[in-house]
């Protein structure tokens, strides 16, 4: 394994385990918690940029910054796991990646706004995080990684039900 990949691999896990810190910050500030909110925006903001590195290191070592082989890619890993050759994931994963950012840049943006708004809006984009993480870090995931996969969403789901109110 090259540097790059090892860096690709594990940039990944980071960002997952700062996105995991920030969001249990996340929900005790939302909850009424006093916390200290700029630390939290801070660790997101440092997970989103581990996770644009793991994104632009598998693009450029994997798929010679083409999206077609990345597409390609995503449609052979589906197909041996479900049976269905679809590569439509990669636009599942870019629209994480804008999900992510937007939610930072609302709750950064209008702190106040962003803490008040609906619940089943913000239910919704937690269960769409989690079913994201779950996905490449549980499903398309083997060994310890799909352990420590299975930890983080279980951390996720359990920060979830305590903060549920």
């Amino acid at each position: 394994m090259g540097l790059d990949e090892l860096v690709m691999r594990s940039s990944i896990w980071v960002a997952l385990a700062l996105y995991l810190v920030g969001e249990i910050t996340r929900l005790r500030w939302r909850a009424g918690v006093p916390v200290q909110a700029r630390r939290a925006q801070a660790i997101w903001l440092l997970g989103i940029a581990l996770y644009a590195l793991h994104v632009l290191l598998a693009f450029g070592t994997f798929h010679g910054w083409s999206h077609a082989a990345a597409y390609e890619f995503t449609a052979r890993q589906t197909e041996a796991l479900v049976g269905w050759r679809w590569g439509g994931g990669i636009f599942v994963n870019h629209l994480f990646s804008a999900a992510w950012l937007a939610e930072l840049a609302y709750w950064w943006l209008a702190p106040e706004r962003y803490r008040q708004r609906a619940r089943w809006i913000d239910m919704s984009v937690r269960l769409f995080f989690a079913f994201m993480i779950a996905n490449g870090a549980v499903i398309f995931a083997s060994g310890p990684q799909r352990w420590a996969g299975m930890v983080i969403v279980a951390s996720l789901l359990l920060g979830f039900y305590r903060h549920r109110r």
